[in-house]
């Protein structure tokens, strides 16, 4: 069996609903294993600003893992869910995301940041990554932001969630202006009742 089908095989098996039926991973087995060809296709270290539960920083670490590359993601949330569920307010979502990382036994690949974005954590402010993913604040210039956060940061791949979004579409509009081009989209159900389709998209710089 080929790498890809393994990593669509993970991907899948990774976004299998739970505790929050399903609305952890809101990648879905297509979406979940675009973001690992990406990662599993390059060397060194990604970043994602936006991580909830934890399905994608898993499926980025295990797509390491498979590939057999050396590599450490790092995570950028609030981890404050309250407007997903009351009873996340405080620290339970953090908690519960390393739950689920230990659950999957990638915890020595992953670093978590609980903090707004901007700025970048001080620790990784001037860090290099292969690949970036934002899936943070998708409302007014939100995506813009953490485009211009990352962009300098970044060697090979930026990846945008949600892009059938008009403000995430703003920012990729930016990243095109700023010598990006798409290498290549992907609509995808992230099999969450009311969700309906989303747009995954990478982009690398020319």
């Amino acid at each position: 069996m080929t790498l890809s089908k393994n990593l669509h095989n993970k991907a899948a098996e990774i976004s299998k609903p739970n505790d929050h039926q399903g609305v952890w991973a809101l990648l879905g087995p297509e979406g979940g294993h675009f973001l690992m060809e990406y990662i599993a296709k390059t060397q060194g270290d990604y970043v994602e600003i936006g991580s909830k539960w934890g399905g994608s920083a898993i499926m980025a670490a295990t797509a390491m893992d498979m590939a057999g590359r050396p590599g450490t993601v790092y995570c950028i949330d609030q981890f404050s869910a309250k407007v997903i569920s009351p009873e996340l307010e405080g620290n339970k979502l953090l908690v519960e995301f390393w739950a689920y990382v230990h659950e999957w036994g990638v915890q020595q690949r992953i670093i978590a940041f609980q903090q707004v974005t901007p700025p970048l954590p001080y620790p990784i402010q001037f860090h290099k990554f292969s690949v970036g993913f934002i899936d943070g604040g998708h409302r007014f210039d939100e995506p813009i932001h953490d485009f211009i956060l990352l962009e300098k940061r970044i060697t090979d791949y930026i990846i945008f969630d949600n892009t059938e979004k008009e403000e995430v579409m703003n920012a990729v509009s930016k990243a095109l202006e700023s010598g990006w081009v798409i290498d290549s989209e992907l609509e995808y159900d992230c099999g969450v009742p009311g969700y309906g389709d989303n747009t995954i998209m990478a982009l690398r710089h020319e």
